[in-house]
């Protein structure tokens, strides 16, 4: 089979391809970031558009294939950028500071304009910015520079090394992505994208090295072999310091044992001499460039712009820290929010984030390294006059593209997972059940009821003494299994005996709404990455209280992705390869987890009515105080790896100290 087999996409492939290197090809005759302003940052938009065409359109020939073209393809499109495109200035801070360590001298120490180093200045020193201040580079990143300064002391060797490892990067993403099985083509995304040409081999940016240490750290991590990707992880600390932030999101109690690697290459510290972390505190706390929080912030005049966005940060990751499924889209997640309250955003910082998009194909960041083009008019400026300075014109042309994207993919549920699943063809509705033989009855009606009746009804019966039973034996086609009481013991013990596509989840004294089923089959359905979900509950009381309650309910599953058992929580069998979480209790919080480890989550808002008649008999405040309690408990407890196999203690202290299941 030829590679560019005939196919419906075959146009629009070579019609991509055509205007993504005659777009390349006329950035490459600007020469410069920025240079022919408009025109330059069309060029770079239609890159980037016919770049999306060319992943898009992008044909399966087998994975060697497939890989050897993305690999040779991003090979040949960086050669052009060697030569034929100026490097930005931070490059000439990287050739002097390799240089005066090669003459004794600390760049930590000196800054480029100390009179003590007037002797060594050349014409790389003439292009240096932030004379005045010295190396905010880690050590490593300075031990990198003593070498390529070593091997040859030119552009040149700086740009050639910094493209080599990007696609030493887009290397480590087709491993990684086959070795997950996941479509190759998506490495397109950060090979094709123009942050990562112009940014490495075009300015070249120490960046590029850094996201080749950090591509492959995620990789071993996400692979299971915690001690090198620690190591790696470490080592693009050392780089720049920026991944520090992810570290903590990756560890569990199962390899926690391994992280003393991660330290290992701060050992360079002793290599330097100087203390570069004050200069570098004092460089992120005094600068402001392009952060888009602390823009807004500063323009209502909020007194610390900066401690305002680093408490948004803060709050967010920690909601991330505790509340996040997957540890890879936490990175993903948490890199987003940096963009987002940093106070400095320079392009090139993008190549952290591209990286990731190989795996989660974000509209909003997609349309941020295209529509960061509108600031390369400041790099133009500055590079003629010496202004550096961005209009409030330029943020918000730059940041309201993005902003639309954002609330649109909101508003569509665009998908983030990185499996996929095929369309459920059976459902199943699973209902728990101990002594509900006061509202079992109106529970089952309401299912025989569905616009689409389940395949498969199952009563998982906890050990009733009362007529629940009996009441459900009454109705055909139902089938009643009994086991060891416990709601997540119950459920486990319905699943082991259906054949379903799709389980949902519904507790007697729910009555789901007449299209629940329908919709749920929908909706995983028409989203393959979609592994489950939950729905919003009304409750049967009319009443502020009741409303208050629905409310806090809706916000803890929107904000924080936690659905409880009355929410109707359905999911993909296939997301479910351990099966279901056989607890005692809190196993609807668990699900919450599993579901969105597996793929992504869905809330759907028209939603069953459920009984209010715990909240009445224990009370609002003691209740909610229980619920809030356990839950908490739970997270962190599951966080931090304590977690017993079956916490018979939620149980007790849900249900009372004297109550068994």
């Amino acid at each position: 089979m030829k590679f560019f087999a005939a196919d419906k996409k075959q146009p629009l492939l070579i019609l991509s391809l055509i205007f993504y290197s005659l777009s390349n090809a006329m950035m490459l005759r600007a020469g410069h970031l920025g240079s022919g302003g408009f025109f330059f940052s069309a060029w770079w938009i239609i890159a980037t558009v016919s770049g999306l065409g060319v992943w898009h359109a992008f044909p399966e020939a087998g994975p060697r294939k497939t890989a050897a073209f993305i690999l040779l393809f991003s090979i040949l499109i960086r050669i052009p950028y060697l030569f034929f495109f100026a490097e930005g200035d931070d490059i000439y801070r990287y050739l002097w500071e390799g240089m005066i360590q090669g003459h004794g001298f600390s760049p930590f120490v000196l800054a480029p304009d100390s009179p003590a180093l007037a002797h060594l200045r050349d014409e790389f020193w003439v292009g240096i910015n932030g004379k005045p201040i010295p190396a905010i580079y880690p050590p490593l990143a300075q031990i990198l520079f003593r070498v390529l300064d070593c091997i040859h002391h030119s552009v040149l060797t700086f740009k050639a090394f910094f493209a080599f490892c990007d696609c030493m990067t887009t290397a480590v993403l087709l491993l990684w992505s086959h070795q997950k099985k996941y479509e190759l083509r998506h490495v397109l995304l950060f090979a094709l994208s123009q942050v990562s040409l112009v940014f490495s081999a075009g300015e070249g940016h120490l960046d590029a090295v850094m996201v080749t240490f950090l591509a492959g750290g995620l990789f071993l991590y996400d692979t299971g072999r915690f001690k090198s990707g620690f190591f790696l992880l470490g080592c693009a600390v050392m780089l720049k310091i920026i991944p520090i932030l992810l570290i903590p999101f990756l560890v569990t109690r199962k390899n926690i044992r391994h992280l003393w690697t991660a330290a290992v290459p701060f050992l360079s510290i002793i290599m330097v001499e100087g203390n570069f972390i004050s200069v570098l505190v004092w460089f992120s706390g005094s600068t402001w460039y392009n952060g888009p929080l602390t823009w807004i912030l500063r323009k209502i005049h909020l007194g610390s712009a900066p401690l305002a966005a680093g408490a948004v940060f803060g709050l967010w990751a920690l909601r991330e820290f505790f509340f996040g499924a997957d540890r890879l889209r936490s990175a993903h997640i948490l890199m987003g929010l940096f963009f987002l309250c940093t106070m400095v955003l320079h392009p090139w910082y993008l190549l952290w984030g591209v990286m990731l998009l190989v795996f989660f194909h974000s509209p909003t960041l997609i349309a941020l390294t295209a529509s960061v083009c509108l600031t390369f008019t400041v790099n133009d400026i500055n590079r003629r006059l010496g202004v550096w300075e961005i209009s409030d014109a330029t943020v918000l042309a730059e940041y309201i593209p993005v902003l639309i994207v954002f609330l649109f993919t909101i508003y569509r549920h665009h998908s983030t997972g990185r499996n996929s699943f095929d369309p459920p063809q059976t459902a199943a509705v699973i209902i728990p059940a101990i002594n509900e033989e006061t509202t079992i009855a109106a529970c089952i009606r309401s299912i025989l009821s569905q616009t689409r009746v389940p395949d498969e009804i199952w009563i998982a019966d906890g050990g009733s003494t009362d007529e629940t039973i009996t009441i459900a034996n009454a109705f055909p086609g139902l089938r009643v299994v009994r086991s060891a009481p416990g709601r997540g013991i119950q459920i486990a013990r319905a699943l082991e005996f259906s054949g379903a596509d799709m389980i949902l989840i519904c507790h007697a004294d729910v009555q789901p709404h007449p299209a629940m089923v329908e919709e749920a089959m929908t909706v995983l359905s028409e989203n393959r990455t979609l592994a489950g979900g939950a729905f919003r509950v009304r409750y049967d009381e009319q009443s502020f209280k009741a409303a208050v309650i629905s409310w806090i309910n809706f916000l803890k599953t929107a904000l924080l992705g936690i659905s409880f058992g009355d929410q109707c929580q359905f999911f993909q069998r296939a997301a479910l390869p351990g099966g279901f979480p056989a607890m005692w209790l809190m196993e609807d919080a668990e699900l919450s987890f599993r579901i969105r480890e597996a793929g992504d989550f869905r809330y759907l808002l028209s939603g069953p009515v459920v009984s209010f008649r715990r909240w009445k008999k224990k009370g609002i405040t003691a209740n909610f105080t229980t619920i809030l309690s356990l839950t908490l408990r739970f997270v962190i407890f599951r966080r931090l790896g304590l977690l017993p196999d079956n916490p018979e203690a939620f149980y007790r202290r849900y249900y009372g100290q004297n109550e068994r299941p």
